[in-house]
């Protein structure tokens, strides 16, 4: 059974009527932290006027709790910041960089699939999520550009996951997550459930010379792949989709008038159709890559068995295999 317990660190102000901390304790440690702000000791605000000081004093806090409940910065997998302000946003990331050091630590190369970072908690259409990567390269005919998805997909229900066109989730209808209900009380049992709560993240990356409202366009596209796959955005989700091009290098100088070239609408959809196939991959690819996890409760989500998958796949005439696996 799960420990959960309220908890503060010192030099930290510990304000009444919420909890800004708690660990859970079970098969592994889980840390929430909260509503953390500039406050003096005594709950007057520290550093008025000085947005990065201001900053520092809560990314000192956030350091000092989850170091108090046993972790590291290294183990932080989300931070949520409400800046009151836009025009404090590179203040934010200047300092929010010197306490994780996350742009510093960023390189090219593969990016890591399946249950790792912020996908080490997910659940897709039953099975275990995660991240997932995918991409499209358009014909040199219509410019040549590059489409990247990196999703992090926390969503759908069972039945309605569809791969291909084939519907895997009836297929495969058994191997839901299951987990220990109400342990140390007369209720307690295992119970297995197929729900579809959740969200699902998605970034979407172009070589495309594309201004800010075509990238908005290319963002909502991604929804038509999420869709493909079965999901359909349910009362409890929180999706979100952002998109960036990295043409037009120098087009945010803050002192300079800055020419910049764009993708002629009429030569867009082509890059409406990569983003719905590279996302509807990624969504696929974090499940193949993913394992099957135990976690607080027993709670087990177990991964997409990939010799079912291609059977299913196989029976509608969907696969085409190497001569090898025949």
């Amino acid at each position: 059974m799960a420990k959960i317990e309220k908890y503060c660190a010192a030099g930290v102000y510990d304000p009444p009527g919420y909890s800004q901390a708690i660990k859970v304790t079970g098969a592994q440690t889980i840390l929430f932290l909260a509503g953390q702000v500039p406050y003096e000791m005594d709950g007057t605000v520290k550093h008025r006027g000085d947005f990065r000081a201001q900053a520092r004093t809560v990314f000192g806090a956030v350091k000092a709790l989850v170091e108090a409940g046993g972790g590291s910065l290294a183990n932080v997998v989300k931070i949520t910041t409400y800046v009151t302000d836009v025009r404090y946003r590179l203040d934010f990331r200047a300092v929010r960089d010197e306490v994780f050091g996350a742009i510093r630590g960023a390189k090219s190369g593969p990016v890591e699939e399946g249950a790792v970072g912020a996908g080490a908690g997910t659940v897709a259409f039953g099975f275990k999520g995660g991240i997932g990567t995918s991409s499209r390269r358009l014909p040199a005919s219509l410019g040549g550009y590059t489409v990247g998805v990196l999703v992090q997909c926390n969503y759908g229900a069972r039945g309605r996951l569809s791969i291909a066109g084939v519907p895997v989730g009836q297929e495969i209808p058994d191997l839901l997550p299951c987990y220990d209900s109400l342990p140390g009380t007369a209720l307690a049992g295992r119970r297995c459930a197929d729900a579809d709560k959740g969200s699902i993240i998605i970034v979407i990356a172009t070589d495309a010379p594309l201004l800010p409202h075509q990238l908005k366009r290319i963002a909502k596209r991604a929804a038509l792949g999420v869709g493909r796959l079965g999901g359909t955005g349910g009362n409890p989700s929180g999706d979100i989709f952002v998109a960036f091009s990295t043409a037009n290098p120098g087009a945010a100088k803050p002192d300079a008038n800055v020419s910049v070239t764009m993708l002629p609408n009429e030569r867009i959809s082509p890059m409406f159709e990569a983003t719905i196939q590279a996302t509807e991959e990624a969504i696929v690819n974090a499940m193949v890559a993913a394992e099957t996890m135990t976690g607080i409760n027993g709670m087990r989500v177990y991964a997409l068995p990939h010799e079912r998958l291609r059977a299913a796949l196989r029976k509608y005439n969907r696969l085409v295999e190497s001569p090898a696996r025949r």
